[in-house]
């Protein structure tokens, strides 16, 4: 179970912001299915989220939430 929070700052348009909510949600997903996350968590996006590549944000978020699982 989790939260992922992206506000107007980071995406004006609401379809920009829940792009990048389920993308999140995809990865956590998938780290949850290799059992690396495990609990409640709530992801904050911040703005620089926007400017990613896909690859560049999946490499991003895995190593953030691997640094805050350790």
């Amino acid at each position: 179970m989790g939260s992922v929070v992206v506000g107007k700052k980071v995406a004006k348009k609401a379809h920009d912001r829940n792009k990048i909510k389920r993308r999140i949600y995809e990865i956590v997903r998938g780290l949850k299915t290799q059992g690396e996350v495990k609990g409640v968590y709530i992801i904050i996006a911040k703005p620089i989220i926007k400017d990613l590549s896909k690859s560049e944000f999946k490499n991003l978020l895995t190593l953030e939430v691997g640094r805050v699982l350790k």
